[in-house]
């Protein structure tokens, strides 16, 4: 700036100057050292003379065109980052409830399958799970050449009973007789089920003539000791009747085929 005072004064030693002796020519950033106000300088010595040109342009000249351009820039970038952010968050929410809902229906999935092999009455395996582990068994039998034995329960004269004592106390016996199997089969060892009317069935993979007679006996006694009313006519307590066959199969069985294999 042209400032009275300032003409003639000597600024050599300033910051400025000795930057400017210390190049031939080239363009720095520096603070005046009349007004203290940052300016960009180019300069150049004239060659073969003690002369030095110089242009100096304010730092806030040079910025103010760009300012409102630089405004924009942040302002786009501060909303774009902001639409990213919000997508983001968006995504995530998205992913934990897809998340949720596919372990729901995994879940629910899990459910109906047990409730399709399962007795809505009894709560024991149904006559699908029965068919299902029979084959199974059977099969890894005929691999082994194991024996594998078959009981199958019949409450004795339950008819009589329902049209005596009425549907809902021949539910509540169905319901004692599953509870008796419940109560003296491993599930880890055998599979005790309902596969129709008061009829049950136990597999025993791996058990010989003796143990499944015993398990059979055993049943059967556990019943007796409920001591369950019925008819005089049929010794006035509930009693089952159990059968029993145990075989090692010799042929690819079916669980359709098992009644004619014994």
């Amino acid at each position: 700036p042209h400032l009275a005072h300032m003409v003639g004064r000597n600024i050599a030693q300033g910051a400025t100057f000795q930057r400017f002796r210390q190049a031939r020519r080239g363009v720095i950033v520096e603070r005046s050292a009349v007004d203290r106000a940052q300016r960009l300088y180019a300069f150049a010595h004239l060659a073969d003379l003690p002369l030095l040109v110089d242009v100096a342009v304010s730092a806030a000249s040079i910025r103010a065109p760009r300012w409102p351009r630089a405004q924009m820039v942040i302002a786009l970038t501060l909303g774009l980052s902001a639409a990213t952010l919000s997508l983001t968050l968006l995504l995530q929410r998205e992913n934990v409830r897809r998340a949720a809902a596919e372990a729901s229906s995994r879940a629910a999935t899990a459910e109906l399958a047990t409730l399709a092999l399962t007795d809505s009455l009894t709560g024991l395996p149904n006559r699908r799970r029965y068919d299902e582990f029979l084959a199974k068994e059977m099969r890894r039998s005929l691999r082994t050449r194991t024996p594998i034995s078959l009981l199958l329960i019949d409450a004795d004269r339950f008819k009589l009973y329902n049209d005596q004592f009425g549907h809902q106390h021949g539910d509540a016996v169905l319901r004692a007789v599953a509870a008796c199997l419940t109560q003296l089969v491993d599930p880890l060892d055998a599979l005790a089920c309902r596969i129709g009317g008061e009829e049950f069935a136990v597999v025993l993979p791996g058990a010989g003539t003796a143990e499944a007679r015993s398990v059979a006996e055993r049943i059967r006694r556990e019943m007796v000791l409920r001591q369950i009313p019925h008819a005089d006519e049929v010794g006035g307590v509930v009693t089952l009747s159990v059968g029993g066959a145990t075989r090692v199969p010799d042929a690819e069985p079916t669980p359709a085929m098992w009644p004619r294999n014994l």
